[in-house]
């Protein structure tokens, strides 16, 4: 599978059990001009040698529709992606708001995650080895 784009108001979707491999990036849930992208799962993908993040969420987010909203990203690996924000996996590449995040797999030498701002109280990233 090339590249999956999940945005503009795209609701309600299960994507499972697809390989991204050597693309621009792998999985990018964005809204940028209606929204938001909301309640979809991402679960048990794998994000493979892209030259970006293997999965980015996010949202213009000046209007407060323009989010990612309440999505599931769970058991997905991420797996020598270059990470073009700094981190495979990019949680808040704009705004984002009660996205979950657990018992994802991240290998390679880029970093796990992006910087997390401050005001990322909405997000919740589950990692059991930081216990």
């Amino acid at each position: 599978m090339r590249t999956s784009q999940v945005e503009e108001t795209a609701s309600n979707n299960f994507i499972f059990n697809n390989t991204l491999r050597r693309n621009a990036c792998g999985i990018g849930v964005y809204s940028n001009a209606v929204g938001p992208v909301a309640g979809n799962m991402f679960i048990g993908n794998l994000m493979e040698d892209n030259r970006g993040s293997a999965m980015t969420t996010g949202g213009v987010g000046h209007v407060p529709s323009k989010t990612s909203l309440g999505n599931i990203f769970a058991s997905n690996v991420a797996r020598n992606n270059a990470g073009h924000n700094g981190g495979q996996l990019d949680v808040h590449h704009g705004a984002t708001l009660g996205d979950m995040w657990t018992d994802n797999t991240v290998e390679g030498a880029a970093p796990a995650y992006c910087s997390v701002p401050n005001n990322s109280t909405e997000t919740v990233i589950f990692d059991p080895s930081a216990l």
